[in-house]
């Protein structure tokens, strides 16, 4: 059945224009092509499906589901903006179509523009009052903007629209984890695994939130029971590893698991992530830096630069930390903390009016929380009165003086 199945996704295509103008033949073989890469993603797949509504929408230029349908194949190729454009083709053509209206704001949520996703849903939820998905969709969108409590009602509304399902549970449980409700976020994903034992985000996301509870041993016997039931899914394997490191303190063993694994995991920025921070506890910053290294080259990420740059100051290699510094403000210019790093640098080089500039940029940028609202005032005014030529020892008593803050 199989052979049979693949057969014809290769053949349907060389028939695909000879089948003739025949509007349900395209159509069909559009639905047909979506459905497949549902179950096999393969790109080609929605080339495929893309050129057969639209040989359809030639024969029926009016047709509303033929809309519908390049609008979710262009969403499932990321192409966001032209979903929406085929979305709103829809209802032009349909001003009550439930679909369009719910997958509209299924994009806007996609473009964290959560007032127009609300807005979708709204005329979803007018359209069809008892169906979950749009006011699922409004409680993510409340959830994006911060706005917990609402978000919370939303969720709840949701599930009693439709209490045996394990997503609207999952969803709620991230909004509580979000809000740092973590023994109420553990509750809403035990009632999702009880929904659905095998349900795999709310298993993962469980495994997160005991971490935050502390509650190591139980995440660890997560962590293990997942990559047991699902071998082919990485998360697993990057869980255990991280609470071995963080929550046993275990980084040989952490190390040592991940080379076993290598052959599955090697390929991921996070084995690289996670071997760095376990070279890095243990005091190896050459083989810190080696890990980071790797890490960055798949993907450059803010964390990855913190802790290189960490062990490359460690290990006397100032004008390489500093470099790392730089990429860090250029991928979070509000990040204080790297400001004060790289005054600290410049100032270890003698160029006191840089350590100056940065440290002004370090007070200007920092959260009051982490400093006494005197303490900010105090320091933002004395670094003030430097202007130009200030002398090292000045400047160092400044850093030294903010380090005991």
């Amino acid at each position: 059945m199989l052979a049979l199945c693949l057969f014809f996704a290769v053949s349907a295509k060389s028939q695909l224009l000879a089948a003739g103008e025949d509007f349900k033949t395209y159509y069909s073989k559009g639905i047909y092509y979506v459905n497949l890469y549902s179950k096999n993603p393969a790109p080609q797949l929605l080339s495929n499906a893309k050129e057969a509504f639209e040989k359809a929408l030639e024969l029926e230029p009016k047709n509303k589901d033929v809309y519908i349908y390049l609008a979710i194949t262009a969403e499932f190729a990321g192409r966001v903006s032209e979903a929406e454009k085929h979305y709103k083709q829809a209802i032009e053509l349909d001003k009550n179509n439930f679909v369009a209206y719910n997958n509209l704001g299924n994009v806007f949520i996609k473009q964290k523009r959560n007032d127009e996703a609300l807005a979708a849903y709204d005329t979803a939820i007018k359209i069809k009052p008892d169906n979950y998905s749009p006011v699922l969709g409004k409680a993510n969108a409340y959830d994006n903007m911060g706005r917990t409590e609402d978000a919370l009602i939303e969720y709840k509304k949701a599930a009693e629209l439709s209490p045996d399902n394990c997503i609207v549970y999952t969803e709620m449980g991230l909004c509580y984890a979000n809000s740092k409700n973590y023994k109420s976020a553990l509750e809403a994903y035990d009632k999702a695994l009880s929904l659905q034992p095998n349900y795999a985000k709310a298993v993962y996301e469980r495994i997160s939130v005991l971490n935050e509870l502390k509650e190591y041993s139980k995440a660890l016997d997560a962590a293990e029971d997942a990559i047991e039931r699902f071998p082919h899914f990485l998360d697993g394997y990057f869980y255990k590893t991280g609470i071995l490191i963080v929550g046993f303190n275990k980084q040989k063993e952490a190390i040592k698991f991940l080379n076993e694994n290598a052959a599955r995991l090697s390929q991921h920025k996070n084995f690289y992530y996670y071997m760095g921070m376990a070279y890095m506890d243990l005091g190896n910053n050459k083989k810190c830096v080696e890990n980071y290294t790797k890490a960055i080259n798949l993907e450059k990420n803010v964390t990855y630069y913190i802790n290189r740059s960490a062990c490359l100051s460690k290990m006397g290699k100032d004008e390489e930390a500093f470099k790392d510094y730089q990429q860090i403000t250029a991928l979070t210019p509000d990040n204080a903390p790297v400001y004060y790093n790289m005054a600290e640098v410049q100032l270890f080089k003698g160029n006191t009016d840089d350590a100056l500039k940065y440290l002004q940029t370090f007070l200007s940028k920092v959260v009051r929380p982490s400093m006494p609202a005197a303490d900010y005032k105090a320091w933002s005014k004395k670094i003030k009165k430097y202007k130009k030529q200030p002398t090292a020892g000045e400047i160092q008593k400044i850093i030294d003086t903010l380090n005991k803050i």
